[in-house]
């Protein structure tokens, strides 16, 4: 993968927000920029428009039919539960936009050396989502993915809070399929088992859900080969956006679900587009 990565000038960016969600996260917004282009977030699709000419790179995304974590309360309920009212003591919220709605893009990559255009253009799927508060985690993993044939979904993460190293992991796992809704969380008092691998040729992570309240289980176990990962992302810091504590992903990622209930294997998917990441300390790390 080649990673490419830029940073706009301050005083060209407009934010405007046009909502203001119990969740804490914005729904409808629009930021803008006349270096950049523009992103515009409305309650149920969203357009992205977007220059880098340094990079020679041009995109256009169209997401439609909004997917959200919760269609019943779309603009608040999210990874996070009841967590969501804490906003003013929990640091660090965690809210999920969409699970893989569809799109419409188009990519247009000229070649500097050689002055020759490319355009790449077709339908696809969007998953977006947001960090929001004062920090960022220490250390995180990350991934989400879905199929196209069966309209299976999911989002998982798990992190670790600066300074806070006798808080146990925050962790949420959603699974959406046509039969089946299952949200884990710490926060509901779910219990998890985590290992992961950052190193080895294929890299991976287990995580084992258990609701003891619903009666549900949910195993899952994600992977992606290790040079399929991007160069370590920047992230927002104290200090200003550093590379160092930073992340990185893949998007060739493979995630298997078995799914129980009251004990019994209710069902088994493999998703075959998924994205993986590791953050923070992470990324050259393993247990």
């Amino acid at each position: 993968m080649e990673t490419k990565q830029v940073f706009l000038n301050q005083s060209t960016v407009n934010v405007i927000s046009r909502s203001n969600s119990d969740a804490g996260a914005l729904t409808s917004f629009r930021v803008e920029s006349s270096d950049f282009g523009y992103i515009d977030v409305q309650d149920t699709n969203a357009t992205i428009k977007a220059a880098f000419p340094s990079i020679g790179v041009n995109i256009e995304v169209s997401v439609n039919n909004r997917s959200a974590w919760d269609p019943k309360a779309p603009n608040t309920d999210g990874p996070e539960s009841w967590m969501r009212h804490l906003s003013p003591i929990v640091p660090l919220h965690y809210f999920v936009y969409e699970l893989g709605s569809n799109s419409d893009y188009r990519v247009s990559i000229k070649n500097s050396s050689t002055s020759d255009a490319y355009t790449y253009k077709g339908q696809g799927h969007t998953h977006m989502e947001t960090n929001y508060g004062k920090m960022f985690p220490r250390a995180w993993l990350w991934a989400e993915g879905m199929n196209t044939d069966d309209d299976t979904r999911f989002v998982m993460a798990w992190s670790k809070l600066p300074l806070a190293d006798f808080i146990p992991p925050i962790t949420t796992l959603g699974f959406r399929s046509k039969e089946r809704n299952w949200d884990m969380a710490t926060a509901n008092l779910d219990f998890f088992k985590c290992k992961y691998d950052s190193e080895t040729t294929k890299a991976w992570w287990f995580l084992e859900g258990s609701a003891p309240l619903l009666g549900r289980k949910m195993v899952v176990n994600v992977s992606a080969p290790l040079d399929s990962f991007s160069d370590r992302l920047y992230i927002p810091t104290k200090h200003g956006f550093q590379n160092q504590s930073g992340s990185i992903e893949s998007f060739v990622g493979v995630a298997s679900f078995q799914l129980y209930e009251l004990g019994r294997l209710v069902a088994n998917h493999t998703i075959d587009l998924a994205a993986l990441e590791f953050g923070g300390s992470y990324v050259s790390n393993h247990n």
